[in-house]
């Protein structure tokens, strides 16, 4: 071929390559140059698109059950020592004190049963189970027997049974040994029983109703189990139940033509523990034995607020008694606190004993003034928001017109000769008493604090006593004649 016809054909390509670079440099300087407007726009249809696609396919994948679930299986009764995640709740680090009683369990026959125990003042735990085939109380295996954290933060200790048929009624017991060295050791029991057949539905059908701001945990529900020949009971304390507790995570990213994407990640955590708070809540419950099909359900659970506030201390300002009537201003002050109201929001009121409080006899001042009109025993109260009231008394003396009375007077040594002997009197009033000691020689001791008084002189003491208002009681009298502080006399010596 001729030098000119290949010198025309390559430059003929490089302009057709020339050309080819141009088109795509112009097509994605198009394509990309859009206004600010326009790309928002898009972004948000995107996002919109994304987060209607997620919404379905999350409620799809709940219902088939083929949601996601947490790396972290966290059940604490999945197996004898299983991991637990600690439960975020408001109050859950004051959770860690509640014990953990051991309940019965209800188990299909293959599964694994944990039994539970947490006392905070415990030291260690011992457990056992009733061997029916040699009628004797048998050691557990220590290498069913694990400690580990629960969702509440207790260090709680578990013994885990395999659920076999010769299991059924196997009653297990846990001995709390306290670091208290006066406290005496705490035995706790409990049985385990084997369902008749394999759970094939569950059902909590009434509303449940728990103490509010309280951590349910799954084993005080009454469930509704129905098995596969179609009976079915209530049972309460199902093992492995669980609440489902779901979260959503949500990551940003960029797709590859700048626009941001934002996936959310549902996880839904199996938890043996519910924070009740005061809300009414639809909580998703779910059945989950070893190796077996899931089987899940809704509760509704209500928190309500059934314990009364607690009060400490009722305090009143200093004061005089008075032996002139007449109502007496005092300032009462009444130290209280509950579970679940907030202390400001807590109401007092403080009545005779005999009174009933009225709505107008409510305030929210914990310190206030009132009325002393007579004598008695007054009734502090306290209310919290959902109407529970905790109630105190307190004796209050303000006007006392009537005189103490000496009960009885006795002598230390009645018949012994003594050097001194000692007047013992036994008074009563409602106040303070102060003692008077007199003889008929003029000596007295003044109004003081004793109720005994040592005396070296006989002859006729007078006693009185009086009370914090000054009402003096009748005289009483004693006679001592035994006190002898003279040496005998020698009136002679003779020798024989």
């Amino acid at each position: 071929m001729k030098p000119v016809i290949i010198l025309k054909i390559v430059s003929l390509l490089i302009f057709l390559m020339f050309l080819a670079l141009l088109a795509v440099a112009i097509y994605y300087a198009t394509s990309h140059k859009k206004s600010e407007s326009e790309t928002s726009l898009e972004h948000q249809m995107e996002t919109d698109e994304l987060a209607a696609l997620l919404e379905k396919n999350s409620s799809s994948a709940v219902e088939s059950n083929e949601v996601m679930e947490a790396a972290e299986h966290t059940v604490s009764g999945n197996e004898t020592g299983a991991d637990s995640k600690e439960t975020e709740e408001p109050n859950a680090e004051n959770e860690n004190h509640m014990p953990l009683y051991l309940t019965d369990l209800y188990a299909e026959k293959g599964d694994t049963a944990v039994f539970k125990c947490y006392d905070s003042g415990a030291e260690s735990y011992a457990w056992e189970y009733y061997d029916m085939a040699f009628n004797a109380w048998k050691k557990a295996d220590m290498e069913n027997v694990q400690n580990s954290k629960d969702e509440l933060g207790r260090e709680v200790s578990g013994f885990g049974i395999k659920a076999d048929e010769n299991m059924d009624g196997t009653v297990v017991r846990c001995t709390i040994h306290f670091k208290d060295p006066d406290k005496e050791d705490e035995t706790q029991e409990a049985s385990l029983f084997i369902l008749p057949g394999r759970i094939k539905k569950i059902s909590i059908e009434d509303k449940f109703t728990a103490d509010a701001n309280y951590c349910l945990s799954t084993r005080e529900l009454p469930v509704k189990v129905i098995y596969a020949d179609g009976t079915d009971e209530i049972i309460t304390g199902l093992n492995h139940l669980y609440f489902v507790i779901s979260e959503e995570k949500k990551d940003q990213s960029v797709s590859i033509s700048g626009n941001r994407v934002e996936t959310t990640t549902l996880i839904m955590t199996e938890c043996d523990y519910l924070y009740t708070g005061m809300k009414e809540q639809e909580q998703l419950v779910r059945y989950h034995p070893d190796m077996a099909e899931i089987i899940e359900t809704k509760a509704v659970i209500k928190g309500e607020d059934t314990i009364a506030p607690v009060i400490m201390e009722v305090t009143v300002s200093p004061y005089e008694v008075s032996n002139t009537d007449g109502p007496v201003t005092l300032t009462v002050k009444i130290k209280a606190e509950d579970n679940v109201t907030p202390y400001p929001n807590l109401e007092y009121a403080f009545l005779y004993s005999d009174q009933e409080p009225k709505e107008e006899d409510w305030g929210k001042k914990s310190s206030f003034e009132t009325d002393i009109a007579r004598n008695g025993i007054y009734t502090a109260y306290v209310r919290d928001s959902s109407g529970n009231t905790a109630q105190m008394e307190k004796e209050i003396i303000t006007v006392d017109m009537k005189a103490p009375v000496i009960k009885s007077i006795s002598l230390a040594e009645e018949t012994n000769w003594c050097r001194s002997n000692t007047i013992q009197v036994s008074a009563h009033d409602a106040s303070d008493i102060l003692y008077c000691y007199e003889n008929h020689s003029g000596g007295s001791s003044g109004w003081i604090t004793y109720s005994e008084y040592t005396v070296d002189k006989n002859g006729i003491w007078i006693i009185r006593v009086k009370d914090a208002a000054g009402n003096v009681s009748e005289a009483e009298e004693i006679e001592i004649s035994n006190i002898d502080k003279e040496a005998p006399v020698i009136h002679n010596i003779s020798i024989k």
